[in-house]
């Protein structure tokens, strides 16, 4: 009897100790997410999926932690996409156009691995707006093509009008 009772004491002991290692490992991703660190959240879910697999784990309580890893990785590949997208429009703006492709080829392979651990249809509309913003974005300030070639329309001569009453017209109106 005193040793059923010290055995299952035991087994409490370490179902607590799993569930607080799986928890502080749980903790450590949300800080990773919040980030946009989805490499670092993946390297930890591992390790909680490692802890849940153990035969002393409560059942209860494994699929609580799995559901809690697939909305934290998630949440770092929307993150991590934000946080790319963001840098693409600022190397757009300077033009840099190879680095804003680089950014835009990752932001999209994390797109990808988002929209599998469950993104929702708002953060899809939010990434295509964004790709619309990237695509009208160009360099800071206007170049001298542009410049050069606004003096030449506005110094070229410009046609009289035909219209009745318009600018270059006869001052005398014919009826």
């Amino acid at each position: 009897m005193v040793l059923a009772a010290a055995a299952a004491q035991s087994r409490q002991q370490l179902e607590e100790g799993l569930v607080k290692r799986a928890e502080a490992e749980v903790e450590r991703m949300m800080s990773d997410a919040t980030s946009g660190n989805p490499d670092a959240v993946e390297r930890k879910s591992k390790r909680v999926a490692e802890i849940v697999k153990d035969k002393a784990f409560p059942i209860a309580r494994r699929r609580e932690l799995q559901d809690r890893c697939t909305s934290l990785l998630r949440q770092a590949y929307e993150t991590s996409v934000n946080l790319y997208l963001d840098d693409a429009v600022a190397a757009g703006r300077g033009a840099d156009d190879a680095r804003m492709h680089k950014l835009l080829a990752k932001a999209k392979d994390h797109f990808t691995l988002a929209l599998r651990a469950g993104a929702s249809e708002d953060f899809k509309e939010a990434v295509r707006r964004k790709l619309e913003l990237i695509g009208l974005t160009g360099p800071l300030g206007t170049s001298e093509k542009t410049n050069r070639a606004a003096a030449e329309e506005a110094a070229k001569p410009q046609p009289p009008s035909t219209a009745s009453g318009g600018v270059g017209a006869s001052a005398t109106m014919t009826p």
